[in-house]
């Protein structure tokens, strides 16, 4: 798993989905895979790397070494977006407990704005490769 970029994301959060759909197709140098909290994948990094993995429901990056949370994950997976959508890593200069609070507001209502699913996203056979367990 080292060098692998991984954004790990709550499978059953519409918004979380729905932004995991959005980056496939915004990522077109296909260098992040996706695997949900809680599988076999996010287990074995959490074993490697134990320290780093707070409790965190909604959206973790793994950038190959380090476990980014909140909106530090957002703007450094930002950087493998095509363009102009890399534009959103300079929202770094926002201070981060500002970015932070942001991110936590929209977490905490993510399921009752967008709701929850029953099932869980099934990548389709281009995308598949892309999936880890």
């Amino acid at each position: 798993m080292e060098n692998r970029k991984i954004v790990f994301f709550d499978g059953v959060c519409n918004l979380c989905t729905g932004s995991v759909q959005w980056i496939l197709k915004r990522n077109k140098k296909k260098d992040l895979y996706f695997s949900q909290i809680g599988s076999e994948t996010y287990i074995l990094i959490q074993k490697e790397i134990p320290n780093q993995f707070p409790e965190v429901d909604s959206i973790l990056f793994y950038n190959g070494s380090v476990v980014l949370v909140e909106s530090d994950a957002i703007l450094s997976l930002a950087k493998s977006l095509d363009f102009p959508y890399t534009i959103i890593c300079y929202f770094v200069i926002v201070p981060k407990f500002i970015r932070d609070f942001i991110y936590r507001w929209i977490a905490k209502h993510r399921y009752r704005w967008f709701g929850k699913s029953e099932f869980c996203l099934l990548p389709n056979q281009e995308t598949n490769s892309r999936f880890l367990p």
